[in-house]
């Protein structure tokens, strides 16, 4: 469906409202997929935790709905987030470079990743990715005043550095493959085995190193 000039912009504007994580808690794959809803759709307004308190005041005077409590069923407010890398586990099997929307993770196949922290939106979307569970969360140091609204420390610099580094990942994938050892049938295939055979090592050390039977499993 074409989306006229005018509803492109107010489109741009709720868009303008959102945080930019990337983190598809509110049950769309982007800020702007969720952008287009409210505004395509009437979806509420209050499933954005990242957003957090600030979000939902400005979105519900720019779209004309109620300003809601957030919807626990998407989330609940809490302090940002970033996630580091046990760099000692890592199989360098590069699902959490594919998985991360803004281009936060350094690293390439077989190498050790590592996690740009000023670059991290907290969108957690690494941690399933990684086969190995090598990637934790971690809290930042809370600056500023106490809130108990604690996500509306999020601001405007933040959300547009995040979609540029969003918006600059798009381009790049639109334009050609990642690079990444996945673009052909025998090449997927082969990374599967190189992770699975990455995996199985890195669990047998752990079993090792907690005394375990390596052929018990986890």
């Amino acid at each position: 469906m074409a989306v006229s000039t005018a509803a492109s912009q107010n489109i741009d504007s709720i868009n303008a409202c959102l945080p930019q994580t990337q983190c598809t808690r509110c049950g769309y794959p982007t800020c702007r997929d969720y952008a287009s809803a409210i505004h395509l759709h009437s979806v509420p307004v209050n499933r954005c935790p990242p957003g957090g308190t600030q979000a939902l005041v400005e979105l519900a005077e720019l779209t004309g709905q109620p300003c809601l409590a957030l919807d626990s069923d998407y989330g609940t407010l809490e302090h940002p987030t970033i996630v580091v890398i046990d760099e000692s586990s890592c199989i360098g099997c590069t699902l959490c470079i594919q998985a991360c929307p803004v281009d936060a993770v350094v690293g390439g196949p077989k190498l050790m990743h590592t996690i740009l922290a000023s670059e991290c939106s907290g969108c957690d979307l690494c941690l399933p990715a990684c086969p190995v569970d090598c990637i934790d969360i971690e809290f930042p140091a809370i600056t500023g005043p106490a809130s108990d609204t604690p996500w509306s420390g999020f601001t405007r610099t933040q959300a547009q550095h995040f979609q540029y580094r969003f918006d600059q990942r798009t381009e790049r994938l639109d334009a050609g493959p990642l690079g990444l050892r996945n673009s052909a049938g025998n090449d997927l295939a082969d990374l599967k085995r190189q992770i699975t055979e990455s995996v199985a090592r890195v669990r047998s050390r752990r079993n090792r190193a907690r005394g375990a039977d390596p052929g018990t499993g986890e």
